[in-house]
């Protein structure tokens, strides 16, 4: 996709082996610092491609979950909801992530 898209997938590797050998914490900055360069691989993507910024936006809102920043994620959510250029199945796989959310804010 592009270079921010591919150091955030090597930072969210990084974080899953934190969180294999229980460094939560660690693992949680990592993902973040993950999401921020997903982000900015979504602004860099054009709306004329669709299918490209939906997995981009499940893989950084994904990444926001893992880092614990849930508001954060329903806020990103509704966003890139609300401008409709994400194909059905990006849609629905963020209403499922929204869904999973949900549940960790209680």
């Amino acid at each position: 996709m592009n270079e921010e898209h591919s150091k955030a997938q090597e930072l969210s590797s990084q974080a899953a082996l934190l969180v294999q050998n229980g460094k939560m914490a660690e693992a949680r900055k990592l993902f973040f610092q993950a999401s921020k360069l997903e982000s900015a691989a979504i602004q860099q993507t054009p709306d004329s491609q669709p299918r490209a910024k939906g997995i981009l936006v499940i893989s950084y809102v994904s990444m926001l979950f893992k880092a614990r920043r849930y508001n954060y994620a329903q806020t990103v959510i509704s966003v890139h909801l609300a401008q409709g250029y994400l194909p059905p199945s990006a849609r629905k796989a963020l209403n499922d992530l929204r869904k999973l959310i949900r549940k960790f804010q209680k």
